[in-house]
């Protein structure tokens, strides 16, 4: 990845923090093996630390004080508020890739919601509740009213303002999916859309449950062959 030519229309943007740091190495091992070639700018959002991985470029923009306490809504406004490119591809820490990501679809997407303004945001992965097959962008659907999550940490592309805007400073990642989701229903002239299938692979739900262990992600690193010292967190039931 160093040495290619960057596409700083978009930043490649994984939410985390400074307790989740434990996740970081594995998080870019498997993003190495299965993105190996994602030209975006890399940022990594936490409050005081920072990480650094052969052969990736992460940034890792500081605003806060150690110790101090920081809402996730906060953090991730902040940081978000920094990045100079118009888009993001929206993750978090425990999104552990478990299969190559097609960088020539996501591409696609990229100058689709560049080329148009209604855009704010393309994920890859199904939601429930009704959707609306898109003449203009298939294979993926529109999301209705009566979509659930339409705001959702899941993998996805964003418009930074739409992705600014579903925020608010308080809220943790729960509160953003279903406060925004509400938020969202009260946006003009945005549109969402989601891919009917699975296209960016990673354990369902996550790798983590409340800060612990689910067992797909543990699935994840053994299959890849990844070491890691589960204690640390334990598992959840």
């Amino acid at each position: 990845m160093q040495g290619k030519p960057l596409d700083e229309r978009c930043v490649l943007y994984i939410s985390s923090c400074d307790k989740y740091a434990d996740l970081w190495e594995p998080f870019f091992i498997l993003f190495k093996k299965y993105w190996p070639d994602c030209p975006y700018p890399i940022v990594l959002a936490s409050e005081t630390k920072t990480f650094s991985f052969p052969g990736l470029n992460i940034q890792c923009p500081r605003f806060f004080k150690p110790g101090q306490r920081v809402p996730w809504g906060m953090l991730n406004i902040k940081t978000v508020q920094s990045t100079r490119s118009p888009f993001v591809f929206f993750m978090l820490e425990d999104f552990l890739l478990e299969a190559p990501v097609d960088q020539g679809e996501i591409g696609v997407t990229l100058d689709w919601i560049e080329k148009d303004p209604k855009v704010g945001r393309f994920g890859f992965f199904p939601l429930r509740g009704k959707v609306e097959p898109s003449n203009k962008y298939p294979p993926y659907n529109l999301l209705t009213k009566k979509t659930l999550y339409r705001v959702t940490a899941q993998p996805g592309l964003w418009r930074k303002s739409v992705l600014l805007k579903s925020m608010l400073p308080n809220e943790n990642p729960w509160l953003w999916e279903r406060n925004g989701s509400r938020r969202s229903l009260r946006w003009t002239n945005v549109q969402l859309y989601c891919h009917p299938e699975v296209f960016v692979k990673i354990p369902p739900g996550g790798s983590l449950i409340r800060g612990k262990w689910h067992k797909p992600g543990v699935k994840v690193l053994a299959d890849n062959g990844i070491p890691f010292d589960f204690s640390l967190r334990g598992f959840h039931n």
